[in-house]
C-alpha cells in the first residue's frame, strides 16, 4: 500500500513512499503530502542504507559554529562545507 511509519524523537510520522530501483531512490512524502524527502537507497549484507543529501545538516553546523567560541566546532565547519554532495544517512536491519 505504498505506506509507512516512523518513529523520530518520541514522535510518530506517517506518510507514504514511492521507490524508483531504476535510480536507487525514495522519495517520502509525510505531513499530508505537505513534505518530500528523496533518499538515495542500498542494499547490502541484509541491511538497508537510507543516504540524504546533508545541505540543510551544514547550514545548521554553519550557523552553530558562528556563535560557538570553541575552535573544533569551526573546523568541523569549516572542512565538511568543503563537501560538495555529501551524504548522510542511516542503516536499518531486521
Amino acid at each position: 500500500d505504498r505506506t509507512y511509519t516512523a518513529v523520530i524523537g518520541g514522535r510518530t510520522i506517517q506518510g507514504t513512499y514511492t521507490l524508483n530501483a531504476q535510480n536507487k531512490t525514495i522519495e517520502l512524502t509525510y505531513l499530508a503530502g505537505l513534505k518530500k524527502m528523496t533518499a538515495h537507497v542500498a542494499m547490502q549484507g541484509g541491511k538497508l542504507s537510507l543516504l540524504v543529501d546533508s545541505s540543510k545538516l551544514l547550514a545548521v553546523l554553519k550557523a552553530v559554529s558562528a556563535l560557538s567560541s570553541g575552535s573544533t566546532m569551526q573546523t568541523a565547519s569549516s572542512l565538511l562545507s568543503q563537501y560538495d554532495g555529501m551524504l548522510i544517512g542511516m542503516q536499518m536491519s531486521k
